[in-house]
Parts: C-alpha cells; sequence; structure tokens
C-alpha cells in the first residue's frame, strides 16, 4: 500500500511458486523480495528469477542481516526490514533515473 500511495502500480504474489509464475508471464521493473517467502527462501527465489528478468532491479529483504546471500543470488541491493520504508522510494527513483 506504501508504494501504491507514492503512485506506484504494484503487483503482489503469495509464494515463491506464484511469484515465478507471474514472472514467467511478465517481466516487471523492479522485484521486492522478502527472505521469508512461503516455499523457498528469497534468495532461492532471486536466483530463479534472475534469468527470467535478466534487467529487473531486484531488492532483497529482511529482519536479519541476510545481504550476502541476496546479493550472491542475484540480488541489486539489500535493505533491512526496519530500512526498507526510509529506503525503498529512494532506490525505486535511483533505478528509474538510470
Amino acid at each position: 500500500m506504501f508504494l501504491e500511495f507514492e503512485g506506484f502500480v504494484v503487483n503482489s504474489c503469495e509464494s515463491g511458486a506464484a511469484a515465478l509464475d507471474l514472472i514467467s508471464k511478465k517481466c516487471f521493473d523492479i522485484l521486492l523480495i522478502g527472505y521469508s517467502v512461503p516455499e523457498m527462501n528469497g534468495d532461492e527465489l532471486t536466483r530463479r528469477l534472475r534469468p527470467l528478468c535478466p534487467d529487473a532491479f531486484i531488492l532483497g529483504f529482511s529482519a536479519e542481516s541476510k545481504d550476502q546471500e541476496f546479493l550472491s543470488a542475484g540480488a541489486n541491493a539489500f535493505v533491512r526490514k526496519d530500512r526498507l520504508v526510509h529506503e525503498l522510494v529512494q532506490l525505486i527513483k535511483n533505478r528509474m533515473q538510470i
């Protein structure tokens, strides 16, 4: 809801399998992936999504320090969950300027 309030169009998925299914049909510019995704960890989901949308900006987030897991899996950036709201819009706006 926060991103929609900022004017972004948002799609969401309830599980890793649902995300893979959606991304196999349509690539998105930005993918936000939490570490605790039903059916698989966020880093595994990132690893599987990266080849499907090679140009997407993938941002992983978690309450724990999982930055190395996400970055090794192909994410562009990682934000701790407690900083997500503060940093998310700026990261997206920076990406849109590229």
